[in-house]
């Protein structure tokens, strides 16, 4: 926690914003979860921001997810390569999908030299390839076709004992 010093903004400094502070209140109360939430609320408005970018990695890595650590820190050479790895594997080191969600989800209007020559050493997926990941359609359809099956019996069984329970009142009302 030696780090901590240097991400703790003074109390009376008007240039960190409000999620920042909240961020550090949050993580001092052990909320990590919602101290993420916010960082990473404020860094889509503000991908720019190195303290919260910084800060938010830190609370990753403490939360245990070294590949929400990777995607946060990918850019700005925050993340740790172990880190980075993590993120890539999510995506299976595809350079389109990993390029994709970092433009998504973590802009930065400056990536780091070291961050753009490690997405342009991923691989390049062909859309072969990618295709061949996926289930066929001809495969992905027996289980909708089950469930429907299913619902139709359900239905089906549904309506006949409501037909056999009107019949038993009819019966009951009629003797």
């Amino acid at each position: 926690m030696g780090h901590r010093k240097e991400l703790s903004p003074p109390a009376t400094d008007d240039t960190v914003p409000d999620a920042v502070r909240s961020a550090l209140a949050d993580e001092e109360k052990g909320d990590l979860a919602k101290a993420r939430l916010r960082l990473g609320s404020y860094l889509a408005h503000d991908p720019d921001h190195a303290v919260a970018r910084t800060l938010l990695v830190r609370l990753c890595r403490a939360a245990g997810d070294p590949a929400a650590a990777g995607r946060w820190g990918y850019l700005t050479d925050d993340a740790t390569d172990a880190e980075r790895d993590a993120f890539d594997a999510q995506f299976g080191g595809d350079r389109e999908r990993v390029h994709r969600e970092l433009n998504d989800s973590t802009r930065v209007s400056r990536p780091s030299v070291a961050s753009q020559t490690r997405i342009s050493r991923l691989p390049v997926r062909t859309a072969k390839e990618t295709d061949s990941q996926r289930p066929s359609a001809e495969s992905s359809r027996w289980p909708d076709r089950l469930f429907g099956l299913g619902c139709l019996l359900c239905l089906l069984w549904s309506v006949v004992l409501m037909l056999l329970g009107s019949w038993q009142v009819a019966q009951y009302v009629l003797h």
